[in-house]
């Protein structure tokens, strides 16, 4: 059994009920992959001499497997980019033309970023193959992703736009009829409601398959366009809805009612030039929140969960905590697959997951105070040091 202590930190998390607390100058107790113990004392002692140390980040939603650039369309209205040829069908067409192992080795380097970004589990969307084959291949990637990457993967199967040609109704009947095969492979099922991908009766026809073969839902809601899908969300008891740039208040209500997340992906944002989703209200109607990168290559770039917290702290106008316990707590509440089930991950509490980054900084206010790429010192996954910075 491996046994060690890390003292002298200035610790900050939330618990599970979602409350924030910091404790300064204190110690954690590692025992192999979990924390035995706090304010106390075992086995080897590792001294951090004062630094912040706070959960692992939790990136619960990203488009981690995909092929080709897509700068040409920079900051080009989304009408336009689809003239150009690009959009989400020019990045379909480049994972389709790429083989299986640049795949991989592509989307392992971009998760190998984010752990030295600090982040300690993250989901992966299907979505770039729209074809029931491609899609397929993108899951076994994914899968593979899963069994060698140093952080815990949840997967999700995307139902991302429709195909340019040929029947929708034949193409969802098409792709739904996986559930089955698919269900034990998968964590959750996510379809894009809005603008230019599918519509309400389309999200209603796919959830109720998925719900039929017991298949937890998330959404990309109320992104471009107000649809009303967060309160289809809602109405389906989706694990959380993302996006929301374009949220009412009635679905803000419903997300309160039946205890959805409400994911925020402030770097799409940022990098589109659009508002922010409206994070204060949301928070302040007690809805659960999340804070996610949207890491794809089109609309958020991004493989860092503290330029999400700074965007969302510093434009957003979400308090330091509020932004950490997004990034961390609210990550893991958008992750489980059972609302009523206990956080494995996302706080630091005896018998939890010992998934924790150090800060090179006293204070964890540092997240959003500093514009610093190197703020993280190390970082530890299930108990052992899988990257520090020396």
């Amino acid at each position: 059994m491996s046994v060690y202590s890390l003292v002298n930190i200035n610790l900050a998390s939330f618990d599970e009920r979602g409350n924030f607390f910091e404790v300064k100058n204190t110690s954690i107790v590692i025992e192999d992959e979990i924390i035995s113990g706090m304010g106390e004392v075992k086995g080897k002692i590792i001294d951090l001499e004062g630094r912040a140390v706070i959960p692992g980040f939790v990136d619960s939603h990203t488009h981690l497997v995909y092929s080709g650039c897509r700068c040409f369309e920079y900051r080009k209205p989304y009408l336009e980019k689809l003239k150009m040829g690009g959009g989400i069908y020019y990045t379909v067409k480049k994972t389709k033309e790429e083989k299986t192992e640049k795949l991989l080795e592509d989307a392992y380097n971009r998760a190998m970023i984010m752990l030295r970004n600090g982040t300690t589990t993250l989901e992966i969307k299907t979505g770039y193959g729209i074809e029931i084959d491609e899609e397929l291949r993108e899951l076994e990637i994914i899968e593979k992703l899963k069994e060698i990457l140093p952080q815990d993967v949840f997967i999700t199967f995307l139902i991302h736009v429709p195909p340019k040609e040929g029947d929708r109704r034949e193409y969802l009947e098409e792709i739904t009829s996986l559930f089955p095969r698919i269900k034990h492979r998968i964590d959750f099922v996510d379809i894009f409601v809005d603008e230019g991908a599918f519509t309400i009766d389309e999200a209603r026809f796919v959830f109720e398959r998925a719900k039929r073969e017991g298949i937890p839902i998330k959404v990309h809601a109320d992104e471009l366009e107000y649809t009303g899908a967060s309160e289809v969300a809602a109405e389906f008891d989706a694990v959380s809805a993302d996006h929301l740039i374009k949220i009412k208040e009635k679905g803000i209500k419903s997300l309160k009612e039946k205890d959805v997340v409400a994911c925020f992906l402030p770097c799409t944002s940022y990098f589109m030039g659009k508002e922010f989703a409206p994070f204060r209200k949301i928070i302040d109607s007690g809805v659960k929140w999340a804070i996610a990168t949207d890491h794809n290559p089109g609309t958020s770039p991004c493989l860092s969960m503290i330029f999400a917290i700074n965007l969302a702290c510093n434009i957003g106008g979400l308090r330091v905590e509020e932004g950490l316990g997004g990034a961390t707590w609210g990550g893991a509440m958008a992750l489980r697959k059972n609302k009523d089930e206990k956080l494995k991950f996302g706080i630091i509490a005896p018998q939890k997951q010992a998934d924790l980054v150090i800060l090179d900084a006293d204070s964890y206010i540092h997240l959003a105070y500093e514009f610093n790429p190197e703020i993280i010192k190390g970082v530890i996954k299930k108990g052992k040091i899988v990257w520090w910075r020396k």
